[in-house]
């Protein structure tokens, strides 16, 4: 009788004793099957937050360099580049938005310049008033005029 009551007990302690080993031995080891992202273009588009996206940014990834996206939710398939600003817009992630605009993401280089419209294009206000407070030309008349519908995958709006 004593032990059908211990065994539980001893299990439980050897088994969190195990998982604290792991951890202590692999600090940054997901837990549970929550894989690390291996890129900044699987941070964002995986949507794991900027928590997820600010590690690529502190250990030096430029944040006007073009990554490569190759989800079909996003590029409707296939692979597409484009700047990691571009795609935090098209994840609908406004902090990740803002801590790339804050890590050095300028609005006047060719892969963003569009970025105020492609928020607009994807009718994300929210999105658009970040970008404005950064400084994005919030000129409507020089958007693409482009014939997309939003149920298509954000970055075809990319033709």
């Amino acid at each position: 009788m004593a032990l059908c009551i211990a065994l539980p007990a001893i299990a439980a302690a050897v088994g969190l004793g195990g998982l604290e080993a792991y951890r202590l031995a692999t600090p940054d080891a997901p837990l549970f099957g929550d894989p690390q992202p291996r890129s900044l273009a699987d941070a964002i588009t995986r949507g794991r937050g900027v928590e997820a996206a600010y590690p690529f940014i502190r250990d030096g990834q430029d944040p006007n360099a073009l990554i490569s996206i190759d989800d079909e939710d996003y590029t409707g398939g296939g692979e597409r580049s484009c700047s990691p600003l571009i795609a935090a817009i098209a994840s609908r992630d406004s902090n990740i938005v803002q801590m790339l605009v804050n890590f050095g993401a300028r609005l006047d280089r060719p892969q963003n310049r569009d970025a105020w419209c492609f928020a607009g294009a994807l009718g994300d206000e929210t999105m658009q008033n970040v970008l404005a407070a950064a400084g994005a030309d919030t000129d409507p008349d020089r958007c693409p005029r482009r014939d997309w519908d939003r149920s298509q995958a954000p970055l075809t709006w990319f033709h």
